[in-house]
This record gives C-alpha cells, structure tokens and sequence, in this order.
C-alpha cells in the first residue's frame, strides 16, 4: 500500500471573555450557544499552519497500539472495505448476475463509526505528540475529553477528537469540518473554559476524503484559548479533578507492581482479611511515593498542596475498590510493560506477514526524548529511531515497529 496523504491545518482561536460569560450560562440552548460560538469561529479563527505529510501505514498500525479507545485488529483495512461498498464495488448478494451498467440502484453500507473514530484518535494523538507536549497525563476512555497534557506554567491541555467521512481539501473551516460535530467541541469547551481558564481545549478533527487509488485524510486542529486575563484573574487553586483521578490511577498501578505480590484466593484463610488489609496498607504507602514523583511534571507546587486531600480521598477510593487478577490483565502488554528491559523489541501479535512490535519507553528514552522535545507540526509523521532499517514509533508511553520476524529482541539505541 502507497503512503497515506494528510493534510494538517492547525488554527488558533481566542475566545472572548463575552462569549464565555454570555454562553456559559444554562439560560442559552445547547442549540444556541454551540451556533453563536460557531459563527464567532469561523470568522475570527487565525490559521497557523497549513502542510501535507506523507504517512507511513506503519506510523498508523502502531498507534493503533496505544491511543484509540476501541479495540480494532486494522482500521485501515476496515475502512477499505468500506470503500467498496460504498464505491458500488460490492452489493449485497442476490441470486443471478449483476448488472454491469448499474441500471438499478442499492443503498450502500455506511462506514462503521469505529472505524474512522479509530483512525481519527490515532492522528490526534500522533499531532498532539508533535505539537501540543510530550507529557501525557490521562487518556480518558469514554469521558471528556480524550487526551489531557501539561504544558507548564499551571497549563493543561484538553483534546478532544472528532472523525468523519466526505471530507473534502477546503481551506476554510467552514467548508473542512461539519459544523454540527465542531458545534458539539465548542459547546463543551466553552463550559470547561467558564470552569478552568487555566487550560487550551483543542479539537482535533479527522476527516476521510478518499480510500482509494490513495488513502487521504484532513487533519483539522483548533486551539481554543481564553483571554489572559481571564486566567490571570482567577489564579489556579487546584488541579482538575480529572487529572488527580488519572495520575492516582497510575501511581497505584505502577505501586503495586513494585510491592510484594497479594494473592487472592478463591477459598481465603482465617487471616485473609488481615492480610488485604496490611496490603492494601502496604500499597496506600507505596503509591503515595509513586505519585509524588508523577506530579513534579504535572502540576505546580501550590495547586500540588491544594490538591492533598482530594488525591488521598481518590487514593484510597482506587485501592479499596477491587484488586486486578491475573487473568484480566492484558498478558502481553503486561509482560513487556513490567517485565522487559526498556530499550528490546518484543512481539505483540502478527499483522498479515509481519508483526507489530513494542518495547516500554523507560525512563532513558523517555528523558532523551522530553529534552529535545519542541512543538513542531513537522514532527508527526518522523519516527524517534530506526533499527535495522525500520522505523521505531514513539506512540504514547511506548515505543513501536512492525516488520518481520527478525525484530524480535533487538536492542533500540539512542544516537
């Protein structure tokens, strides 16, 4: 298969203090904010950047890996077959033969939402790698919004994705994305942004402009600020709820594989609830020293202790919520998350001829990485490494590859 096209276009749009007063208040319709707030963009958006990549196919298998909320072996080759209903290229079957002049007419098949939703969280977490940060704090699964970074300075980042079909190569935004689904981005920005200034939404739209004789995608990104002074008014007194939830998350996860493993039972002893509960005790302790060390580049210091009792409360909600088995553990990405040396390829599964490969992006790579990192829309579709001539994707908290065999355990070096 040839490269895939896309088309990035990155816009700034800085929202009125007016608009976010006027709007945020529950006494205009969702309807009549979101058309108001709409009208405002498409006239005052600044378009920042405007360039075309060619994508590797292997650049897109691999986040497939690491930033969808759905689970699809190829969403690419789904929407292939897509095409092909929707081309006419296939009907549904029907005794005798088909007519070569399309004389009778078939309503098509639509393309699944997975599908292209699958591939539009894919592209904008590989721009929001390049452009927004290298820190990612929480990926949220079926909440707002879909990817949370930190940008410094009591900062975050909120960007939510959104993915389409018919999409066409306009260069305004009215014409590149469809207003009700950007209408939908920029209701809810305007009540996150009423909640918290200290923060940009953005929203990262996907649009499907053709399958074939070449995959083309449009890449649509709006950075919605508010005014300074707006944040410079209301100083940050704490940190939003749902990063406290995401970084207590992966302080216990990352605590509990480092304390001695709890076996739970299926017939427990007379001491088995003792036992729970000097673990669970245990992992309290532990995870309070894992989050510590997440929160040093993820907050400020005085929004940090502001925050104290609301990550105690979480942490103990978290760990006394249930406990993971081993058996609704993800065997492979386990393995190689908590097992493996950080720099080795290892083998997730096979993908046609070749296989996908992933190795942990440990703390070497991930330091090297975040030194050097600068925002640069140029940076989405270049890999971090190669080795033995095949491109090594930082996709998230991993590192990447598909190609043969033959890639198995080798070692990635930073040059």
């Amino acid at each position: 298969m040839a490269d895939i096209k896309v088309n990035i276009q990155y816009w700034r749009y800085d929202i009125s203090s007016d608009l976010l007063t006027r709007y945020g208040s529950p006494y205009h319709s969702i309807k009549d904010a979101a058309q108001a707030v709409w009208a405002n963009l498409t006239k005052n958006a600044v378009k920042i950047q405007d360039e075309n990549f060619d994508v590797e196919i292997s650049q897109v298998i691999s986040g497939n890996e690491a930033f969808p909320e759905s689970a699809l072996a190829d969403p690419i080759a789904d929407l292939e077959l897509w095409e092909e209903w929707a081309s006419g290229k296939r009907v549904f079957p029907y005794p005798g033969k088909f007519s070569r002049l399309g004389v009778t007419k078939q309503e098509s098949k639509t393309a699944a939402p997975s599908s292209i939703g699958v591939v539009g969280e894919i592209f904008a977490g590989l721009f929001s790698q390049a452009v927004v940060s290298q820190n990612i704090l929480v990926r949220s699964i079926r909440k707002w919004p879909d990817f949370i970074y930190y940008c410094g300075g009591d900062l975050y980042s909120f960007v939510e994705s959104k993915a389409f079909t018919n999409a066409t190569l306009a260069k305004t935004l009215k014409d590149r994305i469809p207003g009700q689904v950007t209408k939908e981005v920029l209701y809810d920005s305007v009540h996150q942004l009423n909640a918290d200034p200290h923060l940009d939404v953005w929203g990262v739209f996907t649009g499907l402009v053709s399958v074939s004789p070449i995959f083309q995608f449009t890449v649509t990104a709006i950075q919605i600020t508010p005014p300074s002074s707006l944040r410079s008014s209301r100083p940050r007194l704490n940190l939003p709820d749902v990063v406290v939830k995401g970084l207590v998350e992966r302080a216990v996860a990352q605590a509990a594989f480092n304390i001695p493993h709890f076996e739970i039972k299926e017939k427990p002893s007379s001491n088995y609830k003792k036992e729970l509960k000097e673990y669970l005790k245990d992992l309290i302790e532990a995870s309070k020293g894992e989050i510590e060390s997440l929160l040093v580049d993820s907050a400020s210091n005085h929004a940090i202790e502001a925050s104290r009792f609301q990550i105690e409360k979480e942490l103990k909600r978290i760990t006394g919520a249930s406990l993971l088995k081993e058996d609704k553990i993800g065997k492979t990405f386990f393995s190689i998350k908590q097992n493996n040396e950080d720099d080795v390829l290892r083998r997730i599964r096979k993908y046609g001829p070749e296989f996908v490969f992933m190795a942990d992006l440990g703390s070497r790579f991930f330091n090297n990485l975040k030194a050097s990192w600068n925002s640069d829309i140029r940076l989405f579709n270049q890999p971090s490494f190669h080795v033995a001539g095949f491109p090594i994707w930082q996709c998230g908290g991993s590192l990447y590859a598909v190609g043969p065999k033959e890639l198995e355990n080798r070692r990635i070096t930073i040059i």
